[in-house]
């Protein structure tokens, strides 16, 4: 009898559990998994734009201290040279660029409208700010 009681409860009580237990750990570790999805996702952006921003900041140092500074002294720095010096950082920028990190990029700033031509645009003026 004590043999029939115990099937009883594992059938009846047992294996129930079990199961929505096992539900449960299913579901833990799913949420588990989507946030350690998340954060990995959001590191890779954060790095691409840390990335983008280095490679932007060296260009527009190097431009400055190679020809700004130069034209400064010899006092031709005007309009058209600063638009001359301007694309020629921007065409050194997208060389050094890859595509994952502008695709990294846009990924954190889809929502504004930008493309990665506008958002180096405003970086490449931030800088140049930066140094004055």
């Amino acid at each position: 009898m004590t043999q029939e009681v115990l099937e009883i409860l594992k059938t009846c009580v047992v294996i129930p559990l079990l199961t929505t237990l096992t539900g449960f750990i299913i579901a833990y570790i799913s949420r588990q998994i989507d946030r350690l999805k998340t954060k990995i996702h959001n590191e890779k952006i954060n790095n691409s734009i840390d990335a983008a921003n280095e490679i932007i900041t060296q260009v527009v140092t190097y431009m400055n201290q190679t020809i700004v500074d130069g034209l400064k002294a010899e006092g031709k720095f005007d309009k058209k040279a600063q638009k001359e010096t301007f694309d020629k950082a921007k065409r050194q920028i997208y060389q050094m660029i890859t595509d994952d990190i502008a695709h990294d990029v846009m990924q954190n700033y889809i929502d504004t409208g930008f493309t990665i031509s506008d958002w180096i645009d405003m970086q490449i003026e931030n800088k140049v700010n930066q140094i004055k």
